[in-house]
C-alpha cells in the first residue's frame, strides 16, 4: 500500500503505470517501480538484448565557476586530472556513491545515490565560494537508463554522434530525437550502459521514441529488482 504522506514522482511514472509495473515506495520516498512483468526475464533480456529504466531520482548536482578544476580537486577528488568529457570518482569517503561529470572547462555534474543524497547535498553546500556555485537541478533532470549489448544500436537511430568512440567513464552533450541530453557511459560490469539526462517535460515522449528505436532489438522495461542483480548498486 502506497503511504498516504506526499511521495515522489518522476515524469517517467505514467507510463510505467500503464505496463502495469509494480511500484513500491523507497526510504527516501521515491515511488519507484520493483518489477515490470517478471525480474528474471527482464534480466536476462539486458544481458542479451536491450533495457531500460527510470534512474530520475538519482541526486544531481550541477557545479559551476571559472576555477572547477581546482576546487575540484579540493572538494572531490585530490589527485585527479580533470579532463573535459570524462566521469572521474570520488578520492574521500565523503562522498562515496557519487560521481563525477566534466561537461565543460567551468561546469561540471555530480551525480549520488539517493541513500547518500542529503549528507552529500549537505557537504557540498559548505565548499561553495563566490567562483564555484552548487545547485541542486534533481527535479529540473529526469533519467532514462539503457543496458545491454544492443543498447549502443538503439541509441544510433535516436543521434548523430558517433558512439563508437564514446568509451566507458565518458559524458558528452548530444541532442536525442532533437531533445537536448546529457549522455553517459558507465558499464555495469561487462554490460554497456548508457544514462540519458534531460528536462523532466520530455519524460514520457522520450520514453515512447527510445522504446519505438529499440523495438527491432527486443528492447523491454526492466525494473529496481532485476537491475539491482545486474550489479546497479545505487539506484
Amino acid at each position: 500500500m502506497i503511504s498516504k504522506e506526499p511521495y515522489k514522482l518522476s515524469s517517467l511514472y505514467y507510463k510505467l503505470k500503464e505496463l502495469n509495473a509494480k511500484f513500491s515506495l523507497d526510504e527516501f520516498n521515491w515511488l519507484k517501480a520493483d518489477v515490470i512483468s517478471n525480474k528474471d526475464e527482464e534480466r536476462e533480456n539486458a544481458k542479451k538484448n536491450v533495457g531500460l529504466t527510470d534512474l530520475s531520482n538519482l541526486g544531481k548536482f550541477s557545479l559551476k565557476g571559472k576555477d572547477l578544476f581546482k576546487n575540484l580537486r579540493r572538494v572531490y577528488c585530490k589527485n585527479c586530472e580533470f579532463s573535459i568529457g570524462k566521469i572521474f570518482a570520488p578520492s574521500s569517503k565523503e562522498f562515496k556513491d557519487s560521481i563525477c561529470c566534466i561537461l565543460t572547462i567551468d561546469e561540471g555534474l555530480i551525480l549520488v545515490s539517493p541513500k547518500v543524497f542529503e549528507d552529500i547535498r549537505n557537504k557540498l553546500y559548505n565548499y561553495e565560494t563566490e567562483c564555484f556555485h552548487i545547485t541542486d537541478i534533481t527535479s529540473f533532470l529526469n533519467g532514462i537508463l539503457l543496458i545491454g549489448p544492443k543498447s549502443p544500436l538503439v541509441l544510433s537511430k535516436l543521434t548523430e554522434f558517433n558512439l563508437d568512440e564514446f568509451e566507458d567513464l565518458s559524458v558528452t552533450f548530444t541532442p536525442l530525437s532533437h531533445v537536448n541530453c546529457i549522455l553517459l557511459r558507465k558499464d555495469i560490469g561487462e554490460t554497456s550502459s548508457y544514462l540519458i539526462l534531460f528536462e523532466r517535460a520530455y519524460g514520457e515522449y522520450l520514453w515512447e521514441t527510445i522504446i519505438r528505436a529499440g523495438k527491432e532489438f527486443q528492447i523491454k522495461p526492466i525494473g529496481r529488482i532485476a537491475l539491482r542483480e545486474l550489479g546497479l548498486g545505487w539506484d
